[in-house]
């Protein structure tokens, strides 16, 4: 009976939030989907070489934090294209394994990152968002690996990915994006005399289908 009196007593009460930073106070029936979209929620560093783990809502002072990045990360609005700049070293150009800065952007008020690191002689490009799979999935990211001295549009030589950006919420292991390997990005660098090339990315919000109104369907 007491059991049973506690049980009740659990289940009709206010329950706070387990993450620290967060003052929520939610339902019994409520806070499981809470946590899982908490914006105080722990989250992975999505930097290539670090591995602590950091409440979402503070991971962007973690990654200006010197412990994570020799130099600090400025995030930049963008609503449209947005083109990046890159050159490969001779020893990231030769060695197996290659980890680079992260670049942060906003676009409507949420922040997402492009991250790009050669691993086991395989590029990889992905866009990571800093919100929860469900948002993700309201987003379209189109980014394309080209060549320095020409658009998109008019390198000989590119490679392109279309879909959802990646929640903050996927493990490193689970990233999916861009991937090239040595020989097609050999191709891209090929074009410049410095080994440079450009990533071009754009990322927006999927319109939402509404099917007319049968009523007005002739």
């Amino acid at each position: 009976a007491k059991s049973l009196l506690a049980l009740t007593v659990i289940e009709n009460i206010d329950h706070k939030c387990k993450f620290v930073d967060c003052e929520g106070f939610l339902p019994f029936d409520k806070i499981e989907e809470h946590a899982k979209v908490c914006c105080h929620r722990t989250v992975s560093c999505p930097q290539s070489k670090c591995n602590v783990k950091v409440g979402l809502s503070k991971l962007l002072d973690h990654l200006n934090d010197e412990k994570c990045s020799s130099r600090p990360v400025m995030t930049e609005k963008v609503s449209a294209v947005k083109t990046l700049s890159y050159t490969i070293s001779e020893k990231g150009r030769n060695g197996k394994s290659r980890y680079y800065k992260l670049r942060t952007f906003t676009v409507e008020d949420i922040s997402f990152c492009i991250k790009f690191e050669k691993r086991d002689w395989i590029y990889h490009f992905y866009a990571v968002m800093l919100a929860s799979k469900e948002v993700c999935a309201e987003y379209k990211v189109d980014l394309i690996v080209h060549e320095r001295n020409a658009s998109s549009d008019e390198s000989e030589v590119s490679f392109k990915f279309s879909g959802k950006p990646c929640s903050i919420d996927v493990e490193k292991k689970e990233l999916y994006g861009l991937q090239i390997d040595e020989k097609g990005m050999n191709q891209v660098l090929s074009k410049s005399r410095n080994f440079a090339f450009r990533v071009s990315f754009s990322i927006k919000k999927i319109p939402i289908f509404q099917p007319p109104n049968s009523a007005t369907l002739m």
